[in-house]
Parts: structure tokens; C-alpha cells; sequence
């Protein structure tokens, strides 16, 4: 009980004032926070708000209140003593290990591991094992491939015009109209290389992405837990983490391994202050940068929190890190600043994300326990209807990421307590507090749709808590027979959670040969039909930039994150070929060719009917008439 004497000054009953105002403030923002908003009508006073954001800054001026004026008072008149009792119960330095006197990656326990992660990964991708020529779907899957394909083929050119590609002719650097995803593409080229088929090598990649990610988030485990079996559960969950089969269609969202390796590589460097760890944590992030751009600016955010609750729970001397952190940042910003020179040359061009869409693709805490369609166990009983907002993490991932976050809490709980809780609020993006600040201070986040990517380092973040977890429950076993069949269990358990549907198809075999006739010069210009409204394909425009790993001839058409501003008003002027206006509008933008694949029209009569009218137009020469996917495909010259 408290004592009586808790009210027997000014002071104290002012201290206690503000101790319940200032609980109350925090009940409140979780309450906002989860729930998206709060409305309250009280003696016919309507109280509303949509963000937490006012209440955190009541909350700190109540704080800084608090210190200033009564800050010798002890909380809600409890005795210091009995709060630094219970602080003692909830916190111990020792409840996990902070530093290692020698990493327990060693090589045997990596190497298992990998076999581990490679069995599991083969065990739930076999459908796309069984089926190397199929994709989820017809179109994100053929942009990463044309991605890739246009870097190999540059490799093999003039390296300058690298971003100057070949869709949306004639506007210059459309190659950043999307995350150019060049590491990925540089590491697929040697399968290109030696002639094997780019389906083939996508797939390939994209598998070898949950694997590399997994073993990378092993080698980060196994040092903050000391357990390569609770290590191993960590680098399962996340190499299996159920966002992956929510985005089975970007490549460039499974590149996750870079980020686990600088997390590794910045304990390093607090622990040792060598300015070699703070040169591979900056050589992570810029990978991570070229490896996918989201993730880089994303994980830059969350590791802010993540370092400074490092260094106070460490208590490090921040200026032995100075001569590290200023070379890794040099060398951090010249490998960076080509990509973002060029992507800044094309802001303009592109112009800034709307509130409002971003708002969209912004999570709401709902959707963490709302499931992507592809889940086995929960597709149907908790799907989600919103586009990239099935967040559920999986049952086993909650459940062991819970028993690492119940107390005694160790500082490594703190440090990614408040990694958690960071990347959380940022998933929310509009509906949460931090976003919106974020939007309106940095200009790489106005370029950015869809806050809710930020969940995979939600996911991240809880496939280490579930590590812990493990550790928990494997030092209950008394035996070392035990702790295998439990760790067997685990994993069991945890691949049976995310067991994914992937419901794949097949890519054509072949492009047309149409595209065998095209004159072999830079003056080509192509124009390809569909577009549109006429278009069967699942994402308009991506399947004539697949057919141009063929040939790589310029074209009007294209697909990406972005659009030129003016190709809406082009496409309307041309969809009605062979009108006169559609001709001239072809002809204006510096169209040579034209072609006709009727495999993708909506309906083959509507394909029919426009070949007649383009055969008896003059201002169209045909080239070449064949049949692809048992439809016409017709290339035309425009005279």
C-alpha cells in the first residue's frame, strides 16, 4: 500500500498529479495507436484524434515538467527503493550476453546451419523446385527479369547510358522509375552468361535470397544469443518469415541478408571500436542500397534507435567511435552518392508520392493479424483484403518472439525493444507518428508508396526476440537429446505456420519470333499492341519488355514504380490505332515499328478487327505475319 504521507505536501500532491497525467497520456497513445484513432463524447464534448502524435508531445512537456519542477519527488509517492526493487526483477545486464570473448558461428555450426536453412527452403519452395519455369504471376516477375536482363546487357555496352533504358522512349533515365536492383542483377549475370534461361535464373535468385537471408540472420543470432540452436530457430523464422510469400512476385523484397550483416558488424564495432567493423557495417548498408533501395533507407531509419540504446546500455565511450564511424561514412557516401546523383537527376521527372497513396499502403496494427492469401494455415480464416498489408507473422513467431520479450529483460532486449517499437510505428506509416514526420523532413521518403514494407524489419526484429525465446526454452532441457528433439520440433512447427500456396504459371517458352525481323539499329523505335484496355496481361506493358531480352529495341511502352507524366495523355491518344490521330501521335514520339500480339488481347475478335483496319491503312507496312501461342503476331513498319 502507499504510504499516508504521500499527500502531506504541495510537492507530493503535485509530482502525483502529474505521475497520473502522464500515465494516462501513455494509455491513451496506445490506445490511438492501436486503434488507429479515438472518439470520445463526454457531457456532449466531442474529443477525437486520429494520430498519437499530439499526445507524445503533451506527454513530453509533462516530462520535462516533471524533472524541472518536482523531479525529487518519488513516482505516484512509492518509495525509490521499492521502484529500483522491481526495476531490478523486470531488468538484469546479465540475462543475455552482450559481448563474446569468441563468436559461436564458428564454421561447423555455419555449415549445418546452411544445409538447415537450404533443406527447409527446398522443403517449402518445391512447388517452385518442381516448376523453374514458372512465376506467381505474369507480371512484377518479368519486370525483375527485364531488370536483370537489361544490366547484363549494358555490361556488355556502353556502362554510361546504364540508365537510360529502353521503355518510355524518349524520356532519358528511366531505368530509376523503379529500384534498379543492380547488386542482384551483377550477381545473376554469370548464369546469363553462360546462356541459361533467364526464367531459370530469376528463380534461381530469388531462392537463393531467402537462403543468403537466413544464413546471414544466423550469423547475428548465433552472436547475441550464443546458441547456434537458438540461432538456428531465429535464422528459420526469418528465412521463412510469411511477409516473403505476401511479396513472391519482387525480387528486390527478399534481398533481406545485408541487413542482419550490418547489425553484426555495428555490435562489432561498439564492442571493439576497430574502424574495420565500422567499414563492413557501412559496406552492408550500401550493399543493402543496391541491393534493393527500400530496405536501405529503411533499415538507415531503425538503426538509429537500435545504436543508441546500444551505446547507453553499453555505457561506450562515443569518442573512441569517432575515427571509425567518419571513415565508414566517407567510404558509405562515395559508394552512394552515383546511385542517388542519378535518381535525384530524375525526381523531377518523377515527382513525390501523394499523401494519399502513401496513406493507402500504410499499415493499420489490424493487418498484423490479418494473412496473405497464399498462407496454408491462415489464408482463409485470416485473409486480408488490402493490397501489401498482410502482415501476420505466424503463430510460432509470436508465441517464441513473447517468451524472448518476457521479463527478466538483458540490455540486447532493450536495444531491439526499441527497434521493435520503432519499425512497428513506421509500418503504420500516415496512421502512425513517426511516418508522417519522416515524410514531411526527408525526400527520399516522398518517394516511397508503401510504408507498410517496413514490417520486414518488424519481422526482422521479432525473429531475434524469438531466438531468445528459443534459448529460454531449450536451457529447460536437461539433456542434450532433449534440446535436439526440441529444436527439431520447433522447426518442424515453425515450416508447418508458414506453409505457403504458391500457385505458380508458366512463363512462354518463347518470345514472338516477330521480333527476329527487327532491323538491328538504335533508329528502331517500337510501338506494342495491347496497351491498355485491350490488354489481358496481368501488369500492362510487362510482357513486351520481357519479349525485349530478345532485342532491346527502344520503345514507347514500358512499366515501372513510376510513369513520365505525359504517358497517360500518349497512350489515350494512341489506343485507338489505326485512327489518323493514333498515327500521328506514333509518329510524333518516333515510331519506326509497330506490333500486333493477339495471344494478349482481352478478346481475339477485337485483335481481328484492328489487323483489318491496320492492313488497309497506308501508313502501315507489314513486315512479317506469324502465329505465337496460337494467335497472331504481326510486325509492321510505319511508313
Amino acid at each position: 500500500m502507499l504510504p499516508d504521507t504521500r499527500f502531506g505536501s504541495r510537492t507530493r500532491r503535485l509530482a502525483f498529479a502529474i505521475d497520473l497525467s502522464i500515465a494516462a497520456l501513455v494509455l491513451l497513445t496506445i490506445g490511438i495507436e492501436f486503434s488507429g484513432g479515438l472518439r470520445l463524447s463526454i457531457a456532449g464534448l466531442r474529443i477525437s484524434a486520429h494520430s498519437p502524435g499530439r499526445m507524445l508531445a503533451a506527454l513530453l512537456v509533462l516530462a520535462v515538467v516533471r524533472f524541472l519542477v518536482v523531479a525529487r519527488a518519488s513516482a505516484f509517492g512509492v518509495p525509490t527503493d521499492r521502484w529500483r526493487a522491481l526495476w531490478l526483477r523486470i531488468y538484469r545486464p546479465t540475462a543475455w550476453p552482450t559481448s563474446t570473448t569468441g563468436s559461436s558461428a564458428r564454421a561447423r555450426h555455419v555449415l549445418w546451419a546452411a544445409c538447415g536453412l537450404t533443406a527447409a527452403c527446398a522443403l517449402v519452395l518445391h512447388e517452385q523446385l518442381a516448376h523453374m519455369h514458372s512465376v506467381p504471376d505474369l507480371g512484377d516477375p518479368l519486370f525483375s527479369m527485364w531488370r536483370i536482363g537489361w544490366v547484363f546487357h549494358q555490361m556488355h555496352g556502353d556502362p554510361r547510358s546504364l540508365f537510360d533504358a529502353n521503355i518510355f522512349y524518349p524520356h532519358p533515365l528511366t531505368f530509376t522509375y523503379s529500384d534498379s536492383m543492380l547488386l542482384p542483377a551483377v550477381a545473376a549475370s554469370p548464369l546469363l552468361a553462360v546462356g541459361l534461361d533467364p526464367v531459370v535464373t530469376y528463380n534461381l535468385l530469388f531462392m537463393a535470397a531467402f537462403v543468403l537471408s537466413g544464413l546471414a540472420m544466423y550469423l547475428l543470432a548465433a552472436r547475441l544469443t550464443q546458441s547456434p540452436a537458438a540461432a538456428f530457430v531465429s535464422a528459420l523464422i526469418f528465412t521463412v518469415y510469411p511477409y516473403r510469400f505476401e511479396h513472391y512476385s519482387h525480387l528486390e523484397l527478399q534481398m533481406t541478408m545485408w541487413m542482419p550483416l550490418a547489425l553484426l558488424a555495428l555490435h562489432r564495432f561498439v564492442e571493439r571500436a576497430r574502424i574495420r567493423d565500422a567499414v563492413a557495417a557501412a559496406a552492408a548498408v550500401v550493399a543493402q542500397l543496391y541491393s534493393s533501395m527500400y530496405y536501405a533507407v529503411f533499415f538507415l531509419l531503425y538503426i538509429v534507435p537500435v545504436a543508441a540504446v546500444l551505446l547507453i546500455v553499453r555505457k561506450t565511450r562515443v569518442r573512441r567511435l569517432v575515427p571509425g564511424a567518419l571513415v565508414a561514412g566517407v567510404l558509405a557516401a562515395a559508394c552512394s552518392l552515383p546511385l542517388a546523383h542519378v535518381y535525384d537527376a530524375a525526381q523531377a521527372a518523377k515527382g513525390n508520392r501523394d499523401p494519399i497513396e502513401v496513406e493507402f499502403y500504410s499499415a493499420m496494427p489490424a493487418d498484423y493479424f490479418h494473412a496473405h492469401g497464399r498462407s496454408g494455415l491462415y489464408g482463409d480464416v485470416l485473409r486480408s483484403h488490402h493490397q501489401e498489408r498482410a502482415l501476420f507473422p505466424g503463430v510460432m513467431t509470436l508465441g517464441l518472439a513473447a517468451a524472448g520479450l518476457a521479463p527478466p529483460l538483458g540490455p540486447l532486449s532493450l536495444v531491439y525493444g526499441a527497434g521493435l517499437a520503432f519499425a512497428w510505428d513506421a509500418s503504420l506509416g500516415m496512421h502512425g507518428s513517426i511516418y508522417p514526420l519522416l515524410y514531411d523532413t526527408l525526400p527520399p521518403i516522398r518517394g516511397m508508396r508503401v510504408a507498410a514494407r517496413f514490417s520486414i524489419i518488424v519481422g526482422l526484429t521479432l525473429a531475434l526476440f524469438a531466438g531468445f525465446g528459443a534459448r529460454r526454452l531449450l536451457a529447460l532441457c536437461r539433456s542434450p537429446r532433449q534440446r535436439q528433439l526440441l529444436l527439431i520440433g520447433l522447426s518442424a512447427l515453425i515450416v508447418v505456420d508458414v506453409w505457403p500456396r504458391l500457385g505458380l504459371q508458366p512463363v512462354w517458352p518463347a518470345p514472338p519470333a516477330t521480333y527476329t525481323f527487327l532491323p538491328r539499329s538504335p533508329k528502331v523505335v517500337l510501338a506494342e499492341f495491347p496497351i491498355r484496355r485491350d490488354s489481358n496481361a496481368s501488369t500492362e506493358g510487362v510482357p513486351f519488355m520481357y519479349f525485349s531480352l530478345s532485342h532491346w529495341a527502344n520503345m514507347v511502352n514500358g512499366y515501372s514504380g513510376f510513369f513520365p507524366r505525359d504517358y497517360d495523355a500518349f497512350v489515350a491518344r494512341i489506343e485507338d490505332v489505326p485512327s489518323p490521330s493514333s498515327v500521328a501521335a506514333l509518329k510524333q514520339a518516333g515510331v519506326t515499328h509497330v506490333t500486333f500480339t493477339c495471344a494478349l488481347y482481352r478478346r481475339q475478335a477485337d485483335c481481328d478487327e484492328i489487323l483489318g483496319a491496320v492492313e488497309s491503312s497506308p501508313h502501315f507496312h507489314r513486315v512479317v505475319r506469324l502465329q505465337w501461342q496460337g494467335s497472331p503476331a504481326v510486325l509492321y513498319e510505319l511508313r
